[in-house]
């Protein structure tokens, strides 16, 4: 499903301050007095988008080029048109979008792109079964509604134009389930009547077939379905959140380990920190004995000299001279030194007995963190990911089932319209009519919409609603729409198209996601014969509010009701006509 919405609303002129207006992408709601240039947005949108009316905005303004910047799926795309002119510049960063200047006849078919549609399909155009180029504005009447329009007594889902009223429902048909109309071929005479008919036989034959043909893949996949996949959807569902707290657990016991080990391993590098202080002092020590040894020696051997009797140099008689001994000094710090040695040795060595109990403690906490790791990597995660497979496999299995419904609905529809087909007289020409292609259970889904959206709105004295296929409308109460006068007739126009925009979102290949209207509530507007109530206004409001997931919406009032727009993220646009500061209207060099 792709997504877009428009970024922002860029007006320019030369000398003229540029008018922006930003949106986001659920609702946007532009409200404030009349002549402040609110009905100029929907006007400047449906400008670029490719509509015939040359100045959207008047021409005396000075403002005269509208842009708008688009954010899609697969990046922005910048529109942009000059008042008066017929051609539409694109920058595009969509691939499903082309960089070019458009001829305002070839826009509506580029920007299909914005909706994933591409290669421009073909739609039935008449009953002959004549095919046209689906385009944007083949459906863009339904989902961008101007205040005339709102009010309007036909079927707000069908071109007001004669000859689009029938491309107009094939577009919403093509929205819905993108049927190949390039196959079948117009009725060009009677002559070729029987030609036609059994080209759609076959056409229709053959989707039939491929309907049977998937349906026996589903049943074949389906051979070993249990009763209730969604309860043993649940089963595992608790057995994995089990499992995972047990991993969660194990984790916890690993990091605990973890720590342990680090704190030995601090214990072992602090005894060997102390072992090599020790092994310095030894070091020390064994020199000191060394030197005092040394020492030690030379007094002995000194003292073996005898001493001089005469001067060696005068012959004369020496004196006896008395020499201090350092062995007695000498011997005792050798022996203290000694025991010094040996009491490092005994510390050396329980030093060493606390390093190899440390090392013994970190191999066996090494041996703990590996067996919770095997834990974890052998016995718990396989567990949790065949878990996984299987939850994954039901799942799987549900959605063939659905599948196998919704291939079973089909197969039943277009064998009914190929038995209405055979039966059919052969002289009379077999014309294409729209409203037989809907799904089966269009009708029926479009009226609980109709019937929530309604009731949610507090529709006064409601007691029933449907959609009509006949009409391509809502009757509500018994009553057509017709019958009601302008501000009801459009707020159920409104309601009709946020239906079907709901329906598309839901059950459609190409929802558009946009929904821009002006004067919905037709507050403050005259010469209203029935202005809808309060209650009412508030609960559509409401209901935009809710269901802002499904797309942009762009409104445009008067006035709106009193509700808490901030904290539902609505974006607002309050134009003061100088009542109020802020901003005066839409095109900021453009007051009355």
């Amino acid at each position: 499903m792709s997504k877009f919405f428009i970024k922002s609303l860029i007006i320019s002129g030369k000398n003229k301050r540029t008018s922006t207006l930003n949106f986001d992408e659920g609702l946007n709601i532009i409200y404030g007095p009349s002549n402040t240039g609110k009905t100029y947005v929907l006007k400047c949108i449906d400008f670029v988008f490719g509509s015939k009316n040359k100045e959207p905005i008047p021409s005396s303004s000075g403002y005269t080029l509208i842009k708008l910047l688009i954010q899609t799926d697969n990046g922005h795309v910048f529109i942009e048109r000059e008042v008066g002119k017929n051609k539409i510049s694109v920058v595009s960063e969509n691939p499903l979008i082309q960089s070019k200047t458009y001829k305002i006849q070839d826009i509506g078919t580029a920007l299909l792109g914005l909706i994933g549609i591409q290669n421009t399909p073909k739609i039935i155009k008449n009953s002959r079964y004549e095919t046209v180029n689906l385009t944007w504005r083949s459906f863009m009447h339904s989902f961008v509604i101007n205040e005339e329009e709102v009010i309007q007594q036909q079927p707000i889902l069908i071109s007001k134009e004669s000859t689009a009223k029938t491309v107009s429902l094939s577009a919403l048909l093509y929205l819905i389930s993108a049927p190949d109309a390039s196959k079948i071929n117009p009725i060009e005479d009677k002559k070729i009547q029987e030609a036609r008919k059994r080209a759609v036989e076959r056409y229709i034959a053959e989707e039939i077939h491929k309907l049977n043909e998937r349906k026996k893949i589903l049943d074949e996949k389906l051979k070993t379905k249990i009763n209730s996949p969604e309860e043993e959807i649940k089963k595992l569902t608790d057995e994995l959140s089990k499992i995972e707290k047990e991993i969660t657990t194990e984790i916890g016991n690993s990091k605990n380990t973890l720590s342990k080990i680090i704190d030995i391993k601090n214990r072992i590098a602090e005894c060997n920190l102390l072992l090599n202080r020790y092994a310095e002092l030894r070091s020390q020590y064994k020199a000191d004995i060394k030197r005092l040894s040394f020492i030690v020696e030379g007094e002995i051997n000194l003292s073996r000299i005898a001493p001089l009797e005469k001067c060696p140099f005068c012959n004369g008689e020496m004196t006896e001279q008395h020499y201090a001994t350092y062995i007695e000094t000498a011997n005792a710090e050798l022996r203290r030194i000694t025991q010094l040695l040996n009491d490092l040795k005994e510390t050396e060595d329980t030093v060493i007995a606390e390093k190899q109990s440390h090392i013994e403690s970190l191999q066996k906490l090494n041996e703990e963190r590996q067996a919770v790791e095997n834990v974890i990597k052998q016995k718990l995660k396989p567990r949790a990911e065949k878990i996984k497979n299987s939850l994954e496999d039901y799942q799987n299995l549900i959605r063939l089932q659905n599948e196998l419904e919704i291939i079973e609905k089909m197969r039943q529809s277009k064998t009914h319209a190929l038995n209405e087909m055979l039966a059919a007289k052969d002289d009379k020409p077999i014309e294409y009519k729209p409203r037989e292609h809907f799904p089966q259970d269009f009708e029926e889904r479009m009226s609980k919409i109709l019937n929530d959206i309604l009731i949610a709105c507090k529709y006064e004295d409601y007691v029933s609603s449907r959609f009509s296929i006949k009409k391509f409308d809502i009757i509500v109460n018994g009553k057509e729409k017709e019958n009601y006068g302008k501000g009801y007739r459009a707020f159920l126009n409104v309601v009709v198209s946020i239906a079907i925009r709901e329906y598309l979102y839901h059950n459609g290949i190409y929802p558009p996601r946009l929904f821009v209207v002006d004067s919905p509530l037709l507050s403050l507007k005259q010469n209203i014969d029935e202005e809808t109530p309060e209650s009412m206004k508030i609960g559509l409001m409401q209901y935009l509010i809710d269901t802002q997931d499904m797309g942009q919406t762009i409104l445009i009032e008067n006035a709106i009701p009193r509700l808490d727009y901030k904290n539902a993220n609505v974006k607002l646009h309050y134009f003061t006509k100088g009542k109020t500061n802020g901003r005066y209207g839409l095109l900021l060099d453009m007051v009355n």
